[in-house]
Order: C-alpha cells, then sequence, then structure tokens
C-alpha cells in the first residue's frame, strides 16, 4: 500500500552513558538507540520496508528515499527475487554496511578523512554505487541461504535484523514493559553466539573475499560502469596504498601487477577476477547483464564449497585462477584474458 508522505519522529537517541553499559561490542552501539522513522510514499514494488534517520538535524528527506528507491531499483530490473530491506540513514560516514539479515546503514554523504586532517566529500553518485553494492551483498544473503553450509548464519542473521527492528517500534509505541530491554539481551545472546561458533567464523571467513566480489559485480553492472565501486572510493590525498586498494576494485583495466597486499584483503582478494569480468565477460545489454549475476552467484557457490572442504583455504592467486576457470567452465569460453 502506498503510504502518505509523512515524518513520523521517535524517541530521541539514548545518551552516552547507556552506550557506556553496552560493553566494548561495536556490533551491538546501532540496535540500541531510537531513531527517526522516514515513511514516504514508494511504489507498491519498491524493495525498502523501512526508512530510518539515524543521527540528529534535518539531513534526508522523501526526495533522497526516491533516489534511493531508483538506484535499488536499477538492481532489481536484474535480480527480480531481490529481498526487501531496511535503510538506517546516517547523515554523513566513509562508510557503508549490511548487516547480513535485513538492513543497510548507508550515508547521505561519504565522507573521507585526508592523511593532514582534511575532509573529502563523496560524490552523491558514489553514494547510490554503495547502496547497489550493499544491496548485492543482501542478494548473496538472500540466495546462498538454501545451501546447508549457510542456512544457520542467515538464520541467526535475520533473528538480529528482526530484533533491531523491533526495538525501534517498540519506541514507537512508548517502549511498553520495557520490552526494549528484552531485545537488547537477544541481541547480545545472539552476538555472542556467532562469536563463539567456530563453524560459523569459518564460513564467514571463506565467503567474506567472495560476497564482497559477488556485490561489486552486482553495483558496477547496475551502474554500467567497470570503475563505479572505485570512484565512490576514491578521494584526492590518497597515498599509494590507499590507491591500489581501490584500483584492486576496478573491472577495467589497470596498472596493478597483481602482486600487492590487497590481495590479502577481504574487499580486494580478487582483483584478478574483477579484472578478467571486466575484460571478457563486460555485458553489452540487460539481458546479458542478469546473466553475468547469475553466473557469479554459481561460481561463487562452486569455489565456496570446494573451499569449506579443505583444511587451510587456498591462497589467494590460487582463489583467483580457480574462480576465473570456473566462470570460463559456466560461459564455456577457453582462450579469455586473465
Amino acid at each position: 500500500m502506498r503510504n502518505l508522505l509523512t515524518l513520523i519522529a521517535l524517541l530521541s537517541g539514548l545518551n552516552s552513558s547507556t552506550y557506556a553499559s553496552l560493553g566494548e561490542n561495536k556490533f551491538l552501539l546501532g540496535s540500541y538507540a531510537a531513531h527517526t522513522r522516514i515513511e514516504c510514499e514508494l511504489p507498491q514494488n519498491s524493495v525498502i520496508e523501512n526508512v530510518y534517520k539515524t543521527d540528529n538535524g534535518n539531513y534526508i528527506s522523501c526526495n533522497n528515499v526516491d533516489s534511493f528507491n531508483e538506484t535499488l531499483s536499477e538492481v532489481t530490473a536484474l535480480v527480480p527475487d531481490g529481498p526487501e530491506v531496511s535503510l538506517y540513514v546516517e547523515k554523513r560516514n566513509s562508510n557503508a554496511s549490511f548487516d547480513m539479515g535485513r538492513i543497510i546503514r548507508i550515508p547521505i554523504q561519504m565522507v573521507f578523512n585526508g592523511k593532514y586532517g582534511n575532509f573529502y566529500h563523496g560524490s552523491y553518485m558514489g553514494v547510490h554505487t554503495v547502496l547497489a553494492h550493499e544491496y548485492g551483498h543482501a542478494i548473496f544473503s538472500e540466495r546462498i541461504k538454501k545451501y546447508d553450509f549457510y542456512k544457520d548464519i542467515q538464520e541467526l542473521a535475520h533473528r538480529s535484523s528482526s530484533y533491531e527492528l523491533a526495538i525501534q517500534d517498540a519506541y514507537a509505541k512508548g517502549n511498553p514493559n520495557n520490552i526494549v530491554e528484552f531485545y537488547r539481551q537477544q541481541i547480545k545472546n545472539l552476538f555472542e553466539k556467532r562469536k563463539n561458533d567456530k563453524q560459523f567464523q569459518k564460513v564467514r571467513k571463506i565467503t567474506g573475499a567472495y560476497n564482497e566480489f559477488f556485490a561489486d559485480v552486482v553495483a558496477v553492472v547496475a551502474k554500467n560502469d567497470k570503475s563505479a565501486v572505485m570512484m565512490a572510493l576514491y578521494y584526492d590525498e590518497m597515498n599509494d596504498q590507499q590507491y591500489q586498494m581501490v584500483q584492486a576494485r576496478q573491472f577495467a583495466n589497470n596498472s596493478l601487477d597483481m602482486q600487492g597486499s590487497y590481495m590479502n584483503v577481504v574487499h580486494t582478494k580478487f582483483a584478478p577476477a574483477r579484472r578478467f569480468v571486466g575484460e571478457s565477460l563486460w555485458p553489452t545489454n540487460s539481458d546479458e547483464a542478469k546473466t553475468l549475476i547469475d553466473k557469479t552467484f554459481e561460481a561463487v557457490v562452486i569455489e565456496i564449497q570446494k573451499q569449506l572442504k579443505k583444511e587451510e583455504m587456498d591462497n589467494s592467486k590460487v582463489l583467483n585462477k580457480s574462480l576465473i576457470e570456473t566462470l570460463k567452465k559456466l560461459y564455456n569460453i577457453e582462450n579469455a584474458k586473465e
């Protein structure tokens, strides 16, 4: 049902002494404060379930929500089975995240710290590329939950997200019977369960880089720009290592020798595979774009299952070679560039 354009202010945020009582688990800090819920008129097929403003000030309007919805619609045009998500919108940040369940945290403006203390503002399009990337994680989680090795992880993540959203609903109703405290404790319990579960940690470690690779594919294909993720993260005054890190997110040809420290970082481990996709599999129309997303997901699942059978995860060179070979097989190609 289409909602009327309204702004519903929930209770004010909790003070710093409340945060101090929560311990040092950063995972929990965003789960406790009451936020402002933004309700806007959106199409019936929108995948945006809720929008919350997490900071003080009038920095978000329904125009912003509409633009976020347009970006997500670009993705769902290629991935019709994309899940519903809730957006927690910050005023500014240098990062965004998906909680593996139902919540994307995204800033209105990306802000980066320079080495001399200067602040650099990211572009409008950069924020939307980052949103497409985070929604790529949501698609990954939705699709991979049918596999036994990920089913429990997905179930725990969804429960945690549901409790976070329930906290906001409880605040809106005046927190009857202090139900928020119950939800807080459930989130803590889930966090401890995930932290202490060795199998959970193993699966998350193995899937992490593949998840990032898939999410980058979704973002650059949705934006039809091989350099979209790189440019979303780039700012002036980057040092050489930082610049290599963002170059490693690029699907176009670049100057990287594929030997740097970025080969051991979760977001950039599959730099060679990104280059291969950009040079050999880049889509020229929407049907090819859909195929690339589907085959990329199929390939990463095959590769994850290979790694789960091993005592130790292969090094990045072996991982990239294997992923590229799997993509070639799925596309029935032999002599493509790597």
